[in-house]
């Protein structure tokens, strides 16, 4: 079993929104609006980590990530395979 297409590839898309590549040229929301400037970060990161919770890579415990799968990932690729 691999890692679900559609959670890997929101995941990247948050990830490269969230490392702004273009300097802020690309905004769904300009960071100068007071207030509300910066939910398009805030969305991207919920995103990034919705995507990684599907993947089994991170858990929500308690108000905690638990990043237990990481682990796991790190162990299957290891052993030759991402299955």
């Amino acid at each position: 079993m691999g890692l679900p297409v559609g959670s890997l590839i929101l995941g990247i898309i948050c990830l490269i929104y969230l490392i702004n590549p273009g300097a802020g040229v690309i905004e769904l929301l300009s960071d100068n609006l007071p207030i509300i400037g910066n939910l398009d970060e805030g969305l991207a990161m919920t995103g990034l980590l919705m995507a990684l919770s599907n993947m089994g890579l991170v858990r929500l415990q308690g108000g905690r990530l638990d990043l237990q799968g990481w682990s796991q990932l790190i162990s299957r690729l290891r052993k030759g395979g991402p299955n």
